[in-house]
């Protein structure tokens, strides 16, 4: 137990090491169109700092969504943010609820300005004491042409994107830290960011006989085509969004995958030319494998692996729809020792899920001390290892084995990239000889 609760005092760090939804590709440290971070906090001090930043001329609102480690919504606010402007706000809690409080001043002045009152809501204790969670944040209006923005400086009289298709520029950035002063510890990283955001709506979110602007792509033609979402092999279906029209935009299971934000629409390759797009490309995590480290010395040290699965199941407000083949959030393990020794195993955590290593049930199992584990998962994840010995910590961040991106949008504007009507415009970054 206490393993895990101080692998979460640095939970937040996967923040920092990049994953893409429903965009192009996701470099560190770089802006994006939306995002999301680790929380959480407890009654024995634990809180989380979080602060965003509008890196461009135009000012913009940001929809700021909290969820429960099941992905049920939370609570959600709409955010204004002039040119370079940021906000930010603390999580703190008492074992039953959580309150959020903004940061003062903010930049605009009378209603709906981000400076609210704090806000509580309930968000029990785990069985580990703390109340955990992740945030999603994503940019849903602007003051210029591009947003349907009426230019006049400032983006709460714009129109809301949200239960629309949109396309976002790079223009926001975002950092988490998590402090617990009774402790006196204080961990700070730059959030994961999305570059080459896509928003993707069609009433009532996403429809498989959609072909093109909010529907399917096929990059092998670069053509529009309706596609297999979920696995019964028709197109036929349709799935709800999270999207709030008063409010914004919210982070859909599509809008995890791979899209093309040229044509506003989900890459949904049809790999036998039968009309159906049957090849839908994961933007988050790996396709293959990740690799941690762990050490497990008794007395000495201790390892726990940090996972997150966003949009993978949730029901508040409805349940999320995670596409045929990437829901399952079983691990499968295949852990060495430094000698190279192998040990398989396999778990299966929530969403928000820290698992230590070591012959617990629950537990991932491993042959030795230290040593490297590779993970197979079918939905995407997020993660990372982190070990304590004594009042020393570090942590592993997972390694990627490879990851996808659309090459078509990621570099035709800088390096007149020619679509290629043959072969998909899906890349793989880390090829290797055998997986």
């Amino acid at each position: 137990m206490r393993k895990l609760v101080l692998a979460l005092m640095l939970s937040v760090l996967l923040l920092g090491f990049g994953s893409a939804m429903a965009a192009t590709s996701s470099i560190d440290n770089l802006p994006g169109g939306g995002g999301f971070n680790y929380f959480h906090a407890s009654a024995a001090g634990d809180q989380t700092l979080f602060n965003i930043q509008n890196v461009d001329v135009t000012p913009i609102r940001i929809h700021l969504t909290v969820y429960d480690t099941n992905s049920n919504k939370i609570v959600d606010f709409s955010i204004p943010l002039s040119n370079w402007d940021n906000w930010g706000c603390s999580i703190t809690g008492d074992g039953t609820n959580i309150t959020i409080t903004p940061q003062t001043p903010c930049f605009y002045v009378g209603a709906n300005n981000g400076c609210f009152p704090p806000v509580t809501v309930a968000l029990p204790a785990g069985s580990d004491g703390l109340q955990a969670g992740y945030m999603s944040f994503v940019v849903s209006a602007g003051d210029s042409a591009f947003y349907t923005g009426n230019n006049d400086g400032d983006p709460r009289n714009d129109p809301i994107l949200g239960f629309a298709t949109a396309r976002l520029y790079d223009v926001i950035a975002a950092r988490t830290a998590l402090l617990n002063p009774v402790s006196g510890s204080a961990i700070a990283m730059n959030s994961t960011m999305l570059q080459g955001y896509v928003n993707i709506y069609n009433a009532p979110g996403l429809v498989e006989a959609a072909a093109g602007a909010a529907g399917g792509w096929d990059s092998i033609a670069d053509a529009g085509v309706p596609f297999y979402w979920n696995c019964d092999a028709d197109t036929t279906d349709t799935f709800p969004s999270h999207d709030d029209p008063l409010v914004g935009i919210n982070i859909d299971s599509w809008e995890i995958m791979l899209t093309n934000w040229a044509t506003w629409s989900v890459i949904a390759d049809d790999t036998n030319a039968g009309g159906v797009g049957d090849a839908l490309y994961q933007a988050v995590g790996s396709p293959t494998w990740y690799v941690g480290r762990y050490n497990e010395t008794p007395g000495l040290s201790s390892s726990v692996l940090i996972v997150v699965f966003p949009a993978n199941s949730g029901g508040l407000p409805v349940a999320f729809s995670p596409a045929c083949g990437f829901i399952s959030r079983t691990i499968t393990s295949f852990c060495y020792d430094d000698n190279e020794l192998p040990l398989s195993d396999s778990v299966a955590p929530p969403e928000v899920g820290r698992i230590g290593f070591g012959p617990a049930i629950n537990e991932i199992l491993v042959p030795a001390t230290s040593g490297e584990c590779r993970f197979l998962v079918d939905a995407p994840m997020l993660g990372f290892t982190y070990t304590e010995a004594g009042n020393y910590a570090d942590l592993y961040p997972l390694i990627k084995v490879d990851q996808l991106i659309n090459a078509a949008d990621s570099f035709f504007l800088v390096t007149g990239h020619v679509l290629d009507a043959a072969v998909t415009e899906v890349i793989e970054i880390g090829v290797q000889e055998t997986y």
